[in-house]
């Protein structure tokens, strides 16, 4: 449960600077970085999840524990902690 909903806050709290040609909406730039976030999250490549963030403007609250994040670095650390505790076959 505390992956799924640490995917759906880190999700919110992305980033949506990804280039993207303008004849795009919204909507389809919305679901392109999300079934790119989800792929990563499926493979634990936490070097593509962490370049969907602006390493130097990160500043992230995370839902469960109660806990910030005020840099990049720290916040792929915590990526890297949550994958390690969980088998590749468990995904969202």
């Amino acid at each position: 449960m505390r992956k799924s909903r640490l995917a759906v806050a880190s999700f919110i709290a992305l980033s949506f600077a990804i280039a993207a040609p303008a004849q795009y909406s919204d909507k389809e730039k919305i679901e392109a970085l999300y079934q790119r976030y989800l792929k990563a999250f499926n493979a634990k490549d936490v070097n593509t999840i962490m370049a969907m963030y602006d390493s130097d403007e990160l500043f992230v609250f995370d839902v469960v524990p109660p806990q910030e994040y005020k840099s990049w670095a720290a916040y792929k650390k915590d990526w890297e902690g949550l994958f390690a505790a969980y088998p590749l076959k468990n995904q969202i």
